[in-house]
């Protein structure tokens, strides 16, 4: 069967997450398949009347438009896709739904999510701030299109069930595929853990840093020489200034050195800490996974399948006391006991997140015809 995978993210520049999702499975099924290939950058730019509309009715305080997502924009990604449709193909994966959901495909289809459009829209913004009618038409769209699908693959079962729920759909062509580490990481010999936490975030506050910032400072008082290494986002001056706050800025896991930095703060530090407000299924849980790093995390989303709370890692409220008490357990367990866990952490991610099952779930199920 010839199938072509279609995304809006550049497949030659990935940059981690959702680009890193796909140019994963697009790498996964081009080695595997035979008649297989892919157009990207399926991406036409946000009708700049649009763009202000949205950003007037912000400033003003005004139900908002979502620009990215209005028909006029839809009807382009439509027309584009139909002008590459001039080779024949049996079968269609989208890399997302909603960007392609005024479009009726051909030939059957099938979609890869981390989440539905109305799961999104709920766990980044605040729907109030949005013309409800607006949101109503996407969705409809969204619905229609995951409904016609061959099959519907989901990062996670929390999104699954969400989905499931929002568009009050059964679920027939739903298939969980999990997710991997997005990039592939050469496992290098560490003496010995350090003394340090981990923070990776390219949206500090977002992530929880302040909360972060602040139960370090808690645990600190009578754990003091432990510091807590900070990657992504430049912090606020008051945290850059703390003693025993290191801040590395970008590492770019694009490169080799980036990756075998990345590895080497994993596989050298206590624990990853990751304090979210807004995510689906945080990638870099399973990414410290691979290098036996445990993670301590708010049960947000579907980070409880990410986590087995006391066994491969802390599922704790987003608080800064909550936060210190828990790494003061955790640095006050056996070094048998942080073995076990970090033993555990790994073997999880790698028998549970890894690609090569996602490969042969994703290939049954587009070559095996689903429930009618």
């Amino acid at each position: 069967m010839s199938i072509i995978f279609i995304t809006n993210t550049d497949l030659n520049h990935r940059k981690g997450g959702w680009d890193g999702l796909g140019g994963k499975i697009y790498d996964l099924l081009h080695d595997r398949l035979e008649n297989f290939t892919g157009i990207d950058q399926i991406n036409p730019p946000v009708f700049k009347l649009d763009l202000i509309k949205y950003r007037l009715q912000k400033e003003f305080n005004f139900l908002r438009i979502f620009p990215a997502y209005s028909i006029r924009r839809l009807n382009v990604i439509s027309d584009l896709l139909a002008s590459h449709q001039q080779q024949t193909f049996e079968h269609i994966l989208f890399h997302g739904s909603t960007p392609w959901s005024s479009y009726t495909p051909e030939v059957p289809y099938s979609t890869i999510l981390d989440c539905c459009f109305s799961t999104y829209i709920k766990t980044y913004h605040n729907i109030s701030h949005f013309n409800s009618d607006y949101l109503k038409r996407i969705i409809n769209l969204d619905r229609s299109f995951l409904q016609k699908a061959h099959a519907v693959f989901f990062t996670s079962h929390w999104a699954m069930n969400q989905t499931c729920q929002d568009y009050q759909m059964t679920g027939d062509n739903f298939v969980y595929i999990g997710q991997g580490p997005s990039i592939d990481f050469i496992e290098n010999n560490f003496s010995a853990l350090k003394d340090q936490f981990l923070f990776i975030a390219t949206d500090f506050t977002g992530k929880g840093g302040l909360i972060v910032f602040d139960g370090f400072k808690r645990f600190l008082i009578s754990n003091p020489g432990y510091k807590l290494v900070l990657v992504g986002q430049k912090p606020p001056k008051e945290v850059l200034a703390h003693s025993d706050i290191e801040y590395l800025g970008y590492i770019d896991k694009s490169t080799k050195a980036g990756r075998d930095a990345l590895f080497g703060l994993y596989a050298e530090s206590k624990a990853n800490i990751l304090l979210t407000q807004k995510d689906i299924s945080p990638l870099v849980i399973i990414e410290s996974g691979y290098a036996g790093c445990p993670t301590i995390a708010n049960p947000l989303s579907a980070i409880p399948e990410l986590i087995d709370d006391g066994i491969t890692g802390w599922l704790i409220a987003p608080t800064a006391e909550q936060l210190a008490q828990t790494l003061n357990h955790h640095v006050t367990q056996s070094p048998e006991q942080l073995h076990q866990m970090r033993s555990a952490v790994k073997l999880k991610m790698k028998t549970q997140y890894n690609w090569d099952r996602i490969a042969v779930t994703l290939i049954d199920a587009l070559q095996t015809p689903l429930a009618e």
